[in-house]
């Protein structure tokens, strides 16, 4: 009796534990177990349904849906057991042979709920429950045994180039498709790669497959080739598989130009330019701030096969910083990662481009290479220019600052410039003096070139002096050499003295207390004074101009004399001397049109007359 009821309880707690593997089944794919030739027993998931129903001793007859998707004929095993209702069940297959197995199909529930239990059976229970359902079985299921495949991937090439820079290139990730059929359409699974390069497994029937690589590793080339390979049972089949890296090949070309206008006897080769790789991706010049590249490369400008000046990412334009990547067949590449192209030197007689001419990704990207490769840079170059600053001065004060009625404005220059190719000189701009005497060329080429005074301004003389400015470039990367011209110009000078002579000695005598005037050759008043016998100096009165000096009043005891007109001269120095005479008060005979002696000779006529009146008046008498 104990017996019974412990083999009874041992059944209880086996068939909970088969309900549980069925129910959990339910979540699995629907495989069998891996099978080995050394594997005793299998299990896995089947579907049963009842074909045909019988009482003892007959046996009722199943469909049994097995995990290779064929159906099998079995029947019941349990004789007089509940008929188990139809659906997905687990199996045990115990080793018959070589590869083929007895099935039990795992259906003896022990339940207390009829819809367990098959429709033809419901209506005819024997005892109370709870009821323990048959098992199925009665027929032998043959396998066929599994293999495994996996994928061991290498750099193909270069790998000394992606050892040096690991942020960028990886052989973990990549992924190949494996399929059934040439025709890359049945996928039955997929292998991804470590950083070791080594797959995942995966479990398949023996046979052949195809396998496609479907995302590439990080830095490296997608493989379009197609591999074929066969899985044995009980063995793993090992695909071996190499993949490119991405590099640039550095095709790049940097042409140097020179900007419009400028010299054409200047030469661009022997510019200077450092480039710089950074593992990073940057997008422009400000991100790079405070990083530190991991190459750093200086080119020098030559010609180039194609005429043009510039230079080419490798060895023949190379002249300083660290040493180029280079593949295997030692040419020079370029690896993924951000390049920035810099002027760190102008050839001569041209100003240094400020700041990064070029920041630019190689990156991988759907092109032929599989990556965006560098792009062609062209640098403007603008020559060194220099400055012509002409400044004119008093040449008797040294100042920008006129002296008397002269001005230094408007006074005009011309400036030439030495052709060394004609050996001539050629006018290039005429330079006209502002209020303050200044005037400036700007942008020219350095050279030999000068400046010579064709107009003077008012009220100065013109300046002689042939100016020759060496105009060079001093040192490089200047943008402009400004070269400053002084022009001394002497105002004009009128000295106007008003004098006497002393007719004893016959000397000249300085007058004082005359009053003059500097009138224009309208008679405009320009300026009124008073002689101080030292005489009167006019600065900047203008050469060729008329002018006239007027006495209003002459000093006491002369006379006024007569007015004086004159025209400044070229050289602009000239002395004006007015002459006064002296009144004469003694042994002076009258002139009767002089009228300070009226008054004299009507009284000896009125005297005259009345004497002759006297005389006639006697002799009536």
């Amino acid at each position: 009796m104990i017996e019974r009821k412990r083999k009874s309880k041992l059944r209880k707690i086996f068939s909970y534990v088969m309900a549980m593997l069925l129910m959990f089944s339910t979540f699995l794919p629907f495989t069998v177990g891996i099978v080995h030739a050394q594997d005793k027993t299998i299990t896995g998931k089947c579907e049963i349904k009842m074909i045909k129903h019988a009482f003892a001793p007959n046996k009722t007859e199943f469909a049994v849906k097995m995990p290779d998707g064929k159906t099998y004929h079995g029947y019941c095993i349990d004789l007089g057991a509940p008929t188990p209702a139809d659906g997905a069940y687990t199996f045990t297959g115990t080793l018959n042979g070589s590869d083929s197995y007895d099935i039990v199909v795992n259906s003896d529930k022990i339940t207390r709920d009829k819809s367990d239990i098959h429709p033809a059976d419901r209506d005819h229970l024997n005892g109370k429950p709870p009821w323990k359902l048959q098992r199925v079985g009665g027929f032998t299921y043959k396998v066929d045994k599994n293999g495994k495949l996996k994928l061991k991937k290498i750099t193909k090439s270069n790998k000394k180039l992606t050892d040096l820079c690991p942020e960028n290139y990886s052989i973990a990730g990549a992924q190949y498709g494996v399929y059934k059929d040439s025709s890359l359409k049945d996928r039955v699974g997929t292998l991804e790669t470590n950083e070791s390069g080594d797959s995942n497994e995966i479990t398949l029937k023996k046979g052949t497959y195809y396998i496609k690589e479907i995302a590439a590793p990080k830095g490296y080339k997608l493989d379009k080739k197609t591999y074929r390979i066969t899985v044995n049972a009980d063995d793993t089949a090992v695909l071996k598989v190499a993949d490119e890296p991405l590099f640039d090949p550095l095709r790049l070309s940097v042409e140097k130009r020179a900007a419009s206008g400028a010299d054409k006897s200047l030469s661009l080769e022997g510019a200077e330019y450092t480039i710089k790789y950074y593992k990073q991706y940057f997008n422009k010049e400000s991100e790079t701030g405070g990083k530190t590249p991991f190459r750093t490369w200086i080119f020098k400008t030559k010609k180039m096969s194609n005429g043009k000046i510039g230079f080419l990412l490798d060895e023949k334009y190379k002249i300083g910083g660290d040493k180029l990547f280079k593949d295997e067949n030692g040419r020079a590449v370029g690896l993924l990662g951000t390049y920035t192209i810099e002027e760190t030197k102008a050839p001569k007689g041209f100003v240094r481009t400020e700041g990064l001419i070029s920041v630019q990704q190689v990156k991988p990207g759907n092109t032929n290479e599989g990556v965006t490769t560098l792009k062609d840079v062209t640098d403007i170059e603008k020559a060194q220019t220099i400055s012509i600053t002409l400044r004119k001065i008093d040449k008797e004060t040294g100042q920008s600052k006129p002296q008397g009625y002269g001005t230094i404005k408007g006074a005009k220059y011309k400036l030439s410039y030495r052709n060394k190719t004609s050996n001539s000189w050629e006018k290039i701009a005429d330079l006209v003096t502002d209020r303050d005497g200044i005037s400036k060329y700007e942008n020219g080429k350095p050279g030999l070139y000068k400046l010579e005074e064709i107009e003077s301004s008012k009220g100065y003389v013109l300046d002689k002096e042939v100016h020759e400015i060496e105009a060079e470039v001093k040192e490089g990367n200047k943008k402009n050499f400004n070269y400053d011209v002084v022009s001394k110009e002497q105002p004009t000078t009128v000295k106007v003295f008003k004098v006497s002579t002393d007719k004893k000695t016959g000397e000249k005598i300085n007058l004082k207390g005359a009053k003059l005037q500097l009138l224009d050759s309208r008679g405009n008043k320009i300026e009124e004074w008073i002689s101080d016998g030292k005489g009167k100096i006019f600065k900047g009165l203008e050469i060729g101009k008329n002018y006239r000096i007027k006495e209003i009043k002459a000093p006491k005891g002369y006379e006024i004399a007569k007015d004086i007109e004159f025209t400044v001269s070229k050289d602009g120095n000239q002395i004006i001397t007015m002459t006064d005479e002296k009144i004469v008060k003694n042994n002076v005979t009258p002139r009767t049109d002089d009228g300070r002696f009226m008054p004299e000779i009507w009284g000896c006529i009125l005297i005259l007359a009345a004497v002759s009146y006297r005389k006639i008046k006697r002799l009536k008498i």
